[in-house]
């Protein structure tokens, strides 16, 4: 598996549910670039732009924010062409031109004082609708994008969406009256929900379709098939108490039938402010995604 993409996706997941953790995942997208980092850019209802930005970018998005956010000619051509409404991955190429790049105030007196100059973007479509992209920003002493990191980019967008996805419900006041059940059967993410004891406490549909292969479900527990330490060479369904024992990393779910799993181990935050019932007993959420055709959509990158 990739550690820096793997890392990422988890990294979304934790951000659904303390959705403080969003410039530290916007931070993590840009590592997989090796890039100086990454923003969340939303169109305003009066026609600017507002963006939730990587620590990294942090002086850069608070410039932009007084100065620029009107005069963002890479954002302002993107939704003209339609952009914002397409899951398209883009770069500058494709919005302006090299004259532009070149010339344009917004290259030349606010990206150039910060070292900044090329950008990939693709819109997350959350149901919302509100405009919204991720875009990674790069040094100028870089080169262009390419067709393969445009690539990585849509595949990451892609968690991203469901990220927010579930964010969103999880925080709407007008679903407050739902059961969790009704409310996480609608996600398209298999969802484990483990108490301090590693049983498990609610999992949705899509999560349940997966038991029985790979995936079991022993004493309440979940275990898992999967290697639990270097020394142990044979694939085990193992319970995932003792998977995370010995690396809290993605962990990569075995499958006789089908194609292999990614399960991410998100711990609750205890204390926090947790607007959700269900949150209080949960010490842990697992989520599980098919790992067929990730690879193709992946570059190889060197940590």
């Amino acid at each position: 598996m990739d550690l820096f993409y793997e890392r990422t996706v988890a990294k979304f997941y934790e951000s659904a549910l303390n959705p403080g953790e969003w410039p530290a995942a916007l931070q993590c997208i840009a590592d997989c670039f090796d890039d100086v980092g990454c923003i969340l850019i939303y169109g305003r209802e009066d026609g600017t732009f507002g963006v939730i930005a990587s620590p990294e970018l942090s002086q850069a998005a608070s410039e932009y924010l007084n100065n620029w956010s009107n005069r963002d000619i890479r954002a302002i051509r993107a939704r003209e062409m339609g952009y914002f409404r397409s899951r398209v991955a883009i770069t500058d190429g494709d919005v302006v031109s090299q004259d532009e790049i070149e010339s344009h105030p917004f290259y030349v007196e606010f990206l150039r004082k910060f070292g900044l100059k090329y950008f990939a973007a693709t819109a997350v479509i959350a149901d919302t609708g509100v405009e919204a992209a991720l875009s990674v920003q790069r040094s100028a002493t870089k080169q262009r994008y390419s067709q393969d990191e445009l690539l990585r980019l849509s595949a990451l967008a892609r968690h991203a969406e469901r990220s927010l996805r579930l964010g969103f419900r999880l925080s709407d006041n007008e679903l407050a009256a739902e059961t969790l059940g009704h409310i996480l059967s609608r996600v398209d993410v298999a969802i484990f929900v483990l108490d301090a004891f590693g049983r498990v406490t609610f999992s949705n549909d899509l999560a349940q379709s997966y038991v029985g292969d790979g995936v079991e479900l022993i004493g309440e527990k979940l275990h898992l098939r999967a290697n639990i330490a270097s020394n142990i060479p044979r694939l085990h369904a193992a319970a995932l108490t003792d998977i995370i024992a010995e690396d809290r990393g993605p962990i990569l779910v075995h499958r006789q039938n089908s194609s292999p799993l990614v399960a991410h181990v998100l711990p609750v935050p205890v204390g926090g402010q947790l607007h959700q019932p269900f949150l209080t007993q949960a010490r842990s959420v697992v989520l599980l995604s098919d790992a067929d055709g990730v690879a193709a959509l992946l570059t190889a990158r060197s940590p």
